[in-house]
């Protein structure tokens, strides 16, 4: 996978986190890039987002075992350049593009902005909580996508328990 990165040295790979497959799962969720805590212990979603969303999946009879959990950014980026971010996300993209074509589901649950810019509604990027139905251009797969804030940011703004509101409020979705 390193070297297939279009980015070569402005990935830093030792800050890479593979996706956590899962073919017979009902759901996909992606979050936005690998933290710390994901770093070190090479799993997506496994920092304090990672525990939210964990208790907030929990509470509707969820495990994380029938998810497939991705990130839209494969590894924890060495700069804060705005626009260098952006290019490393649009070669993130391609691997995620890749990856839930070999997956049957088509409900997926992006977690803050970043992984909404994969799907476009209408020309418009999505950064609030909405359901859509949308295909992917490329290949003309509709999906079924549900945006919400990412769990850190609902963490900062001391508002987490919406995280468990989203759940509930689109738990038809999930079964």
């Amino acid at each position: 996978m390193k070297t297939e990165c279009r980015l070569g040295s402005l990935c830093k790979y030792d800050s890479f986190v593979p996706n956590e497959i899962n073919l017979k799962a009902k759901l996909i969720v992606i979050a936005q890039n690998p933290g710390q805590t994901e770093v070190q212990l090479g799993k997506p979603l496994v920092g304090k987002s990672g525990i939210a969303w964990e208790e907030a999946i929990n509470s509707i009879g969820l495990k994380r075992e029938d998810f497939s959990i991705y990130n839209a950014i494969l590894c924890k980026g060495k700069f804060n350049d705005p626009i260098q971010e952006d290019i490393r996300a649009y070669s993130c993209f391609t691997y995620l593009r890749k990856a839930l074509l070999e997956n049957d589901n088509n409900i997926i649950w992006c977690m803050g902005k970043l992984p909404a810019l994969f799907f476009r509604y209408g020309g418009q990027i999505i950064n609030q909580d909405i359901v859509i139905n949308t295909t992917e251009a490329t290949t003309g797969r509709a999906f079924k996508v549900l945006v919400t804030p990412h769990p850190s940011y609902l963490l900062r703004n001391n508002i987490i328990d919406k995280l468990r509101d989203y759940v509930r409020r689109y738990q038809s979705l999930f079964w």
